[in-house]
Formats: structure tokens, sequence, C-alpha cells
């Protein structure tokens, strides 16, 4: 009889990996290692389960094939972005900076990417949701605008974070995603001759 066996995570690299068996035996033990959760798809059904959880695979309904996947709900990699080409006042300007983003629902995250290919980098997941990204950010530089002249902005990028952060935690937590940090690094105005150039 064999004898107990613990299932963990892949070695591999992302924040979302698939485990390569489906079926397990009567004395399998899942484990979840701190920072991560897992999920259990079988039949149409997602359980999951989080660091200390040890249910045993192999027994009642856990018999059945099923998909395991572990999820990183911790790392907080930083993304660059940037975007320009945008009418401030007359005159066109842009904005740079980084991001930090964590999953915040494994069940929704894991929900937007089944099917991909795994591993999945924090890279590949942030440009999944990158338009969604920088329309929240445009609209944010629009709200700013309004309540600040754009030389103002330039010199306190921080009014267009705070105008933007509603926006970003209300589009991200659709795709599973969590806003941890956001940095404006720099608003930039484009000179007189860039902006004869894109008359």
């Amino acid at each position: 009889m064999a004898g107990k066996r613990v299932v963990g995570r892949p070695d591999e690299k992302g924040l979302l990996v698939r485990h390569p068996e489906e079926k397990f035996g009567r004395q399998d033990v899942l484990s979840v290692p701190v920072g991560h959760e897992a999920a259990l798809v079988r039949d149409g059904l997602v359980s999951v389960y989080r660091a200390g959880d040890e249910p045993e695979l192999g027994s009642g309904l856990f018999r059945r094939p099923g998909a395991l996947y572990f999820i990183d709900v911790q790392s907080t990699d930083a993304l660059p972005w940037g975007m320009g080409g945008i009418l401030c006042e007359g005159r066109s300007c842009g904005m740079h900076g980084t991001l930090r983003l964590r999953v915040g629902s494994s069940r929704k995250f894991l929900n937007a990417h089944m099917g991909e290919a795994l591993p999945l980098t924090a890279q590949r997941a942030f440009e999944g949701v990158l338009e969604s990204f920088l329309g929240a950010m445009r609209a944010a530089r629009a709200e700013a605008s309004r309540q600040t002249p754009l030389d103002a902005l330039v010199r306190r990028p921080s009014a267009v974070v705070d105008a933007a952060m509603p926006l970003l935690e209300e589009r991200l937590e659709e795709s599973g995603l969590a806003l941890e940090a956001l940095f404006i690094e720099e608003i930039f105005v484009a000179g007189a001759d860039e902006q004869e150039d894109e008359q």
C-alpha cells in the first residue's frame, strides 16, 4: 500500500501554474505554500485552498480527475507603463511610471486566464488589462485637470494618482487583480518643436 504523498506547487515561476497531474492517490495530501492559494477545478466547480489547508486529494469527490492550479497571491512585481499624445489645455502631454499588482481573487484571476498557456507571468497578466488601465489613467488625468491646472499637475502628479485609484481598483477587480501601488514618475508636456511636427 502506497504511503502518504504530499502534492505541492510545481517548480515553475509565474503567478499561475498548473500541476501536471489530474488524478491523485487515496493518501495524496495537498500542500499550499505560504503566499499562495490552490484551486482545484472539477466538473466546472472551483475549490480554493489557502496556505495551511491540507485536504486529502484522493478521498471522496477528490478521486475524480481535476485540474489543480497554484496562484501566487503575494508577489507584486513592478511593471513599467507609459502613454503620450494626450491633449491637455491645447498642448500635447504624456506620463509614465510604474505599477504594482497582485492577485486579489484567485477565482476571478483563474477564470480570466483559463485556457491560456501556463505558467502565466506577471507581465502577461498585466498586458491583459493594459487597455483598461490606460483608459482609466486618461480619465483620471482629465478629471484631475478639471481641478488642477496642467503646470501644477506636472509638479504634483499625485493629483492624477488620487483620481485614478478608484477607477483602477474597480476595473482591475473584474480580472481578479488588486492594485498594490501606482507611481507616476513624470508628467511631461511636448515642446514647441514637437507640437509643430504633430500639426
